[in-house]
């Protein structure tokens, strides 16, 4: 038996050469995990459910789960499923979108009557910034199938209509044409103007998105998406929670335990992002942007929003914020990495930075996406518990390499 002083130098010793030689972050993630886990001491004294995130009850269970594996030093892999068994395994909790609308069939029989409250009308959206349920959103009209849209839904009286995420899958077979997210929000009308005819846009409408999401069960005339004198109506129906009086309290509170260690970990390593910028709105006039009224994960706005059942959306909405700030730094620091560089650097780190801003787009926008399909509160606890996770070790580790070797801060 190898003494547990022996042990834990092997292990440091390994974290360190993988530190220097290999990637920064899993390394440090290593370095925590090891002491945690392998140190026999450690383990005994504290339970086992207060130092694993996702709250197993052995090391056994969380050695199962993590994956620890050898591979010149050893490689953390992240937890692949949640403590109750909800499909947040590899490849589960991806969003889920309908067939193209290209390659639907339409109704042979006439369209259901828009007085059934299942049927709503459709305007889908590519939505980078997702529209999340108890937000507001205000729209601006111009298209002309959305203008008879408007026109009809204030005729009749009717406020809903279903927003879907919008794709486009050109060239990812086998799927092609434009493809609907099977989960969308409501948005419900709220105010409509009507704006002068030397405007742009004919409606300036402000909606409030309705709490539940719905699932759309068929979309009723989908070859009308191509033509400009129609819009979309579609069969919807609420999606409501299976673990509803479940209590997920440990679970919450080890979410906003790991918000608060991001937000401690990016006052360390500094937030790079320049508050003033000009740009254009909606009309193409000049305006001052400033990119500190984008919500944030903060301890003041944690403390006002908590995470329980009915303020999980808030909560993803901070999130959704956090990482469009986190966007906007990266864009700004290759503006200022570029200064002065050679052309063939330019092109290399403007490819690499645009890689990691699509990325991180992508996995943002997924995620959100990813929330409104979920069925069980405690599900969706668990995704931001991962990007919570995740983002707070990349933190750790520009935090690690600033105390050692300095530096400015880093998006």
């Amino acid at each position: 038996r190898v003494p547990a002083a022996q042990r834990r130098r092997t292990v440091h010793r390994q974290a360190f050469d993988y530190l220097m030689v290999w990637r920064l972050a899993p390394a440090l993630v290593l370095l925590v995990c090891m002491k945690q886990l392998c140190c026999s001491k450690l383990v005994s004294a504290t339970p086992m459910s207060a130092l694993c995130p996702t709250r197993c009850r052995s090391p056994a269970q969380h050695w199962r789960r993590f994956g620890l594996v050898e591979n010149r030093g050893l490689v953390v892999r992240r937890c692949t499923s949640s403590s109750i068994g909800d499909g947040l395994g590899a490849g589960a909790n991806k969003p889920r979108f309908l067939p193209p609308l290209e390659q639907m069939k339409p109704l042979t029989l006439a369209l259901p009557a828009l007085d059934d409250k299942n049927i709503l009308p459709c305007f889908p959206l590519p939505l980078a910034h997702a529209a999340l349920p108890g937000q507001k959103r205000t729209l601006n009209i111009r298209e002309r199938r959305y203008i008879k849209m408007f026109d009809d839904m204030l005729k009749s009286g009717r406020v809903r209509f279903v927003v879907p995420r919008l794709r486009f899958a050109w060239g990812q077979p086998p799927t092609r044409g434009a493809e609907l997210a099977e989960f969308a929000v409501v948005f419900e009308l709220s105010r409509a103007q009507q704006l002068p005819s030397s405007s742009r846009f004919r409606y300036t409408c402000e909606h409030k998105i309705a709490v539940k999401p719905v699932r759309i069960m068929q979309v009723l005339n989908p070859q009308v998406f191509g033509e400009e004198g129609t819009y979309l109506c579609v069969e919807c129906h609420e999606v409501h929670d299976l673990d509803v009086g479940l209590d997920c309290s440990a679970e919450e509170r080890a979410l906003l335990d790991t918000l608060y260690e991001v937000v401690r970990l990016r006052a360390i390593a500094g937030d790079p992002l320049r508050r003033l910028e000009l740009g254009v709105d909606a009309h193409g006039r000049p305006q001052v942007i400033d990119n500190h009224l984008l919500p944030t994960i903060s301890e003041d706005s944690l403390g006002l929003t908590g995470s329980k059942r009915e303020a999980v959306w808030e909560l993803a909405a901070l999130w959704q914020g956090y990482c469009e700030r986190r966007a906007v730094s990266l864009r700004q620091q290759l503006e200022r990495d570029l200064r002065g560089r050679p052309p063939d650097q330019v092109t290399k780190l403007k490819r690499h930075y645009n890689t990691e801003v699509s990325g991180l787009a992508g996995s943002t926008t997924d995620l959100m996406q990813w929330l409104l399909q979920a069925d069980t509160h405690r599900s969706r606890l668990a995704a931001l518990q991962a990007a919570a996770d995740e983002e707070a070790q990349r933190l750790g580790a520009i935090a690690a390499i600033q105390a050692v070797v300095g530096g400015e801060a880093n998006a």
